[in-house]
């Protein structure tokens, strides 16, 4: 249900209360100070939204916090849709910093300006200190803004200009807000104030279309007749500016002595980006966000609230400028004060709660909050008697479809409630109108989530992996190891065509057509040095693939032989879900993705299968494994099995001890640890218990691996971290598999485990969707500089988070708290290792976690699994010393919440680096998208090698042909075995003259024609070369004739694959084509073909069936397309 529909019953009901329309008519007889008494914030947004609709004016919603601003933004939006809502959020960096705003925080300030300059209606909900500081003022924005529309007449040059003037990136594809890219005459662009990037079409320099497209497929989603480009930036950097700037900053007198950098970048003409703090000086000073508003109603939380964040602001941006004093400016010069939000808002119309002790002249409503039920059904249906009793309406409100039928199946006997979907942050009960409105949240201890800005980039794709670069080596599975040198464009019998250059051994040079790029696959292996290249038309490649085939074959068969074993082995067959089981995923505290509900259901399924469970869970850190941990082993309770969870380290036993424990204690199991922070004689007790069957959940490290812990009934194990724990323990956890159902969890599966799920001898759930506010995290290779780590420490401190700074040495952590806390007197640290007594670091971590230090310095003890939301900053000291799992587990640990999170890799200064430590640190880089996981273990098959799929001789194998050939090759071995046969035919040899290449003035791009090669040539079927020739024609405009050859070529390969074709030749109009001898030709397919063909065929029956035929075409690409037009005629 759409949020602007889900409370449509509600809205008409509320709106008629007494209260609302005293509000209505006392605003519209100019009354400017009003005060309400008994109106919750989640009651106060139907309020806003209601005097919308009555009076035509800017509404503007002013909070404390941004914590605040966040919830009306939210209700609102839930209320009336999000495009009748704008957020308008506060600077996150140190106005001294001299750092660029992050880009969504510039762009949500722009677009709200944009919308209200252009007359849009809109609610504005934003935090005081958002008022503050610096705007881009009204003469400027209408300035820097170009709109496009049909038919106009532009000058395309002259618009990339000021799309570089005005802030926008130049890029070969569009994926995000602030970017623009050109193809010949297409100009892509994504501007904030948009909901989707616009496709611009130039016919000369008249605009001949207006598309707007979606940002992961490039497709167009629909035509439109304008486009609106404000600028990107606030701080615009075109010409004329650039002069009233210089003017501005001149006329200042004295202070010009502190400008005199922002001068001298002014006079040189560089760029402005991270300046903003100065705006009052090269724009002037003005009143920011009132400049747009037109005497607006302003809805306030506490007005002394207000005044305390905007003092506290005011404080901190103080304290800034006497620690760093970097250009002599004083706060005054760059931001407003509380003084002056008082005096605006005294002239102002507002809506405001009462202050304590105040009777006269309010407006009282006699509205209350809901308490939290806690899950506690017997006392909500106590409560929910009494209101209908008492003639209320009851809403129960879900934040998904899942959970609303989950809460209708559970209060399926009361008919009299109203459910759907769509949540606030808090329910209320309002006599006035009858109403009570509560959320799912309230009634299981739910946390209502707050929704973040999300439209930057979407996470890597998973086959970005497998990219083409000059230089990198390759493998033809016909000649071997070579160099990939780049694309020559050559001249054959005639014909231009577009060929991968490959040099091998002794100066060979091989040219592959692009039509046989299928052949060619990057090669990638665990080895440091460059591999042997392989000599042209030698035997040893053939042999060295024979043997490895070989090899492989006999792999595979042990591989297929326990997945056999596995399925057909008896296992317990777990009953189906019950109310109870509802009842738990009711109560979890976040909301689900759709990736984790549908991991969850293959999990529910495997445990009510007849034979023994063994499923990888591969999820990004924080997307929810533990959940899925969770909901299974209550399946297992749920029929009187037992559970083990193997965790590898103390500490996150601790943890998912608490967790288990939190999530079922509403039910009867008995939970227990087993780690060395229980006494011996506490592990005795639980040992004696588990064995006795009294224990419902152990939870330990390797310990519960014991021989001397014995269960009475185990029904499941689950698997943390697997990648943690060695080949002994795995020998131990293989015995329990033959007899139990096992689930394993892992954000960075070893290359090992993740291929064979890949090749089927194992089943696996990916999550992949992030939830609904996680925002990347911001990650940075650096050189050990104090400076920096003191300013990012100092910044975490002030927005009252957290620090993790990790190094992999117990000695080093004394000394590094030493300069640390000489950098940061006042900051509060310490240090903690694994090495400590298990009582002192339990104190230490769980002081932590409680907020009594500022900055934990650990080794890697907090790796696995410790979840502290307030935690949003990382430092890692000698980063590239770490394996690139350990890098991505250690990010992990921050980033939990919606703030922004940064982490640092620090690497020693004047140390020169291993190219693998290069590689890992620049692969943690490149993924900082989110659901980076599953991408960030692809890249370690890559940097370490498969690994040992079942013995150590595999490992030469993948070194001598290239981890993608030992890939494919285990491919079509597993699917042999399977199959009983390699029911594919041969690839058959296609002969076709003709100019079959992308043209450079069609694609510029070299990357992103390879990139459509790789399509073309790993495209499997008909349907995915149609949709990349739709996707060429939208993103460049027509294709041209050679790259429709080439397209031709494409599905003339794939069809002749289908077919069983041994050969096909074109050539001067004559087509000629012979089956393989493995392709039973019967009569009725000779017949099929006969009534099938648009031409007459000859056959000729000798070992093998050929056919020929006579094409006639008007030109080269008409002739190819008659072939193609042909074979699916008679496929």
């Amino acid at each position: 249900m759409n949020p602007p529909q889900s409370f449509d019953n509600l809205i008409p009901k509320i709106a008629k209360a007494t209260g609302f329309q005293e509000v209505v008519k006392r605003l519209s007889t100019g009354e400017s100070k009003l005060k309400l008494n008994g109106i919750p914030n989640s009651l106060s947004a139907f309020l806003v939204a209601h005097v919308r609709s009555k009076i035509d004016s800017d509404i503007l919603v002013l909070t404390a916090e941004m914590e605040g601003a966040e919830k009306w933004r939210d209700d609102l939006q839930a209320i009336i849709g999000k495009d009748n809502v704008s957020y308008f959020p506060a600077w996150e960096n140190n106005i001294y910093e001299n750092t660029a705003l992050t880009q969504e925080v510039s762009a949500l300030r722009i677009e709200t300006a944009t919308h209200l300059s252009q007359g849009v209606r809109r609610i504005i909900v934003a935090p005081a200190v958002a008022l503050l500081v610096p705007l881009i003022p009204p003469h400027a924005l209408e300035l820097c803004t170009l709109k496009l529309q049909l038919e106009q007449h532009h000058d395309i040059n002259t618009v990339l200009s000021h799309l570089l003037e005005t802030g926008f990136d130049q890029v070969n594809a569009v994926d995000n807000i602030g970017q623009f890219s050109l193809r010949g005459g297409i100009l892509d662009v994504y501007p904030n104030s948009a909901n989707h990037p616009f496709r611009i079409e130039f016919f000369d320099d008249e605009i001949d279309s207006i598309r707007q497209f979606d940002v992961v497929s490039q497709r167009s989603k629909g035509s439109c007749q304008e486009a609106i480009i404000p600028p990107a930036r606030e701080l615009v950097e075109c010409q004329p500016f650039y002069e009233d700037y210089q003017q501005r900053i001149r006329s200042t007198g004295p202070k010009t002595e502190h400008l005199e950098a922002l001068i001298e970048k002014l006079d040189l003409g560089e760029s402005l980006e991270g300046l903003e703090q100065y705006m009052p000086f090269l724009y002037g000073f003005n009143d920011g966000l009132f400049e747009y508003l037109s005497k607006p109603i302003i809805f306030t939380e506490d007005l002394s609230d207000i005044t305390e964040a905007v003092n506290n602001f005011v404080k901190v941006v103080s304290r800034n400028f006497d620690r760093q004093k970097p250009n002599g400016l004083q706060p005054e010069q760059l931001i407003h004060n509380a003084d002056w939000l008082a005096n605006k808002l005294e002239n102002l119309t507002t809506i405001s709660p009462t202050t304590i002790g105040q009777t006269e002249n309010i407006l009282k409503f006699g509205a209350s909050t809901v308490k939290n039920h806690d899950g506690d059904i017997k006392l909500l249906q106590n409560e929910v008697q009494r209101l209908i009793e008492s003639n209320y309406d009851v809403y129960i409100r879900s934040e998904t479809q899942g959970q609303n039928s989950r809460l209708k199946e559970i209060f399926s006997d009361w008919p009299e409630i109203y459910f759907g979907t769509g949540t606030l942050h808090e329910g209320f009960f309002f006599p006035d109108a009858k109403v009570a409105v509560i959320n799912d949240h309230e009634l299981f201890s739910r946390k209502k989530r707050r929704f973040r800005y999300q439209r930057f980039r979407s996470g890597t794709k998973l086959n970005s992996h497998a990219g083409l670069q000059r230089g990198d080596y390759v493998v033809h599975i016909d000649h071997g190891i070579g160099q990939f040198i780049g694309i020559q464009h050559l001249q054959i019998e005639g014909r231009e065509h577009d060929c991968l250059m490959v040099t091998y051994g002794g100066e060979d040079r091989l040219f592959v057509p692009i039509e046989q790029l299928d052949r060619l696959r990057k090669y990638s292996s665990s080895e440091e040095n460059a591999p042997t290249l392989s000599k042209l038309g030698g035997t040893a490649w053939e042999k060295l693939k024979e043997r490895t085939r070989t090899e492989i074959f006999e792999m595979a068969s042990e591989l297929v032989q326990l997945y056999a074993e596995r399925k057909a082995r008896p296992g317990f067959s777990f009953s189906t879900d019950e109310l109870q089981h509802q009842q738990l995923e009711a109560s979890f505290p976040f909301q689900e993705t759709v990736d984790q509900l549908q991991t969850m259901e293959e999990v529910k399924s495997d445990m009510e299968a007849p034979h023994p469970m063994d499923r990888l869970v591969c999820g990004d850190v924080g997307y929810g494994k533990t959940e899925i941990a969770v909901r299974a082993a209550f399946k297992a309770l749920f029929d009187e099995k037992q559970v083990a969870v193997l965790v590898p380290t103390t500490i996150l036993a601790e943890q998912h001890f608490h967790t288990f424990s939190e999530r079922m204690e509403h039910t009867a199991a008995r939970i227990e640890v087993l780690s060395r922070f229980r006494t011996v004689q506490q592990q005795k007790q639980v040992i004696e218990a588990t064995k006795n069957g009294h224990v419902d959940i152990l939870i330990g490290t390797h310990r519960i691996l014991s021989n001397d812990i014995s269960f009475r009934d185990l029904g499941l194990l689950i698997v943390d971290e697997e990648q943690r724990f060695g080949v002994r323990h795995k020998e131990k956890l293989k015995k329990l598999k033959r007899l139990v159902d096992v689930l394993t969890l892992t954000a960075t599966p070893i290359p090992r485990t993740l291929h064979m799920s890949m090749m089927g001898s194992r089943d696996m759930s990916i999550i992949n969707t992030p939830p609904q506010d996680r925002i990347p995290i911001q990650t940075e290779i650096l050189a050990f500089d104090e400076e920096r780590i003191s300013e990012a420490i100092q910044r975490e401190i002030e927005r009252g988070g957290q620090v993790y700074f990790v190094h992999n040495r117990i000695s080093p952590l004394g000394n590094l708290q030493t300069k640390l806390q000489d950098l940061l007197p006042h900051a509060r640290f310490v240090s903690a290792h694994g090495q400590m007594p298990a009582r002192q670091l339990e104190q230490i971590m769980m002081d932590f976690m409680l907020g009594k230090y500022d900055c934990l310095i650990s080794t890697m003890i907090i790796e696995s699994g410790i979840d502290i939301p307030s935690v949003n900053t990382i430092f890692i000291d000698r980063a590239e010393t770490l394996g690139l799992g350990q890098l991505y587990q250690i990010r992990g640990r921050v980033g939990r919440s919606n703030e922004r999170a940064y982490a640092y890799l620090l690497v020693p200064k004047e140390k020169p680096l291993t190219k693998k430590s290069r590689q890992r640190l620049r692969a943690i880089e490149e993924f900082t998208d989110l659901g980076s996981g599953f991408n960030i273990a692809m890249r370690d098959m890559e940097i370490r090698g498969a690994g040992n799929l079942i013995g150590a001789q595999q490992h030469g194998f993948i070194s001598a042909i290239g981890f993608d050939l030992y890939c494919r090759l285990l491919d079509e071995a597993m699917r042999e075995l399977k199959d009983g046969q390699n029911k594919d035919f041969p690839e058959p040899d296609i002969n076709i003259v003709a100019s079959a290449y992308i043209p450079d003035e069609y694609i510029p791009d070299a990357d992103h024609k390879m990139e459509f090669y790789q399509r073309m040539a790993d495209a499997q079927l008909i349907v995915d070369l149609f949709a990349i020739r739709e996707e060429m024609q939208d993103r460049f405009g027509r294709i041209p004739d050679p790259a429709m050859s080439l397209i031709h070529l494409m599905e003339i390969r794939i069809m002749a694959r289908q077919l069983g074709l041994n050969s096909l030749q074109l050539d001067k109009g004559r087509l000629s084509f012979s089956f393989c001898t493995a392709r039973k030709i019967e009569s009725q397919d000779i017949q099929h073909f006969v009534e099938k063909s648009p031409i007459n065929l000859e056959f000729e029956l000798n070992e093998k069936l050929c056919v020929q035929a006579s094409v006639n075409g008007t030109d080269e690409l008409d002739c190819i397309g008659k072939t193609r037009n042909l074979l699916e005629a008679i496929l």
